[in-house]
């Protein structure tokens, strides 16, 4: 059976850091898209709710919830 190298093998140390910090800040970008696209699904779905013939009172209810939203994205960080 063959003997496989490490990746730490592969790269030299300070690319294998790197390579790490990399990773990690692609994880972070992915959970703040992620969180996005989620918050952004929760608006569309309140304008559809007002869009299809809500009540006055539920559209209200639903454009504060939009706005609530919209400042909840502007936090997100990236």
């Amino acid at each position: 059976m063959p003997k496989v190298k490490s990746i730490t093998r592969l790269l030299p140390l300070s690319e294998f850091k790197l390579f790490g910090s990399l990773l990690s800040a692609t994880s972070k970008i992915e959970k703040s898209v992620n969180k996005q696209m989620a918050i952004h699904t929760q608006i569309n779905k309140l304008f559809q709710e007002n869009f299809d013939g809500a009540s006055p009172d539920v559209q209200a209810q639903n454009t504060q919830k939009i706005f609530e939203l919209l400042e909840e994205l502007k936090g997100v960080e990236m």
